[in-house]
């Protein structure tokens, strides 16, 4: 049986361009499906699919606005 993919935050936030602040963001807000192990948060492949597809990023990242 084959394992799912799993991502941290990092690695979530690098495949999409956007900073760790904003992973953590949509984390907290419920826009993006994760689970904590410890300190870190983890990603699966098949939900950071469906966010991209669902809503996605939705503007460039930036704190400044």
């Amino acid at each position: 049986m084959a394992r799912s993919a799993t991502f941290t935050a990092r690695q979530a936030a690098n495949r999409l361009g956007v900073s760790i602040g904003s992973i953590t963001r949509w984390i907290q807000s419920g826009k993006l499906q994760a689970f904590k192990d410890g300190d870190k948060w983890w990603i699966r492949e098949s939900d950071l699919n469906r966010f991209i597809a669902s809503d996605g990023p939705e503007a460039p990242d930036s704190d400044e606005y």
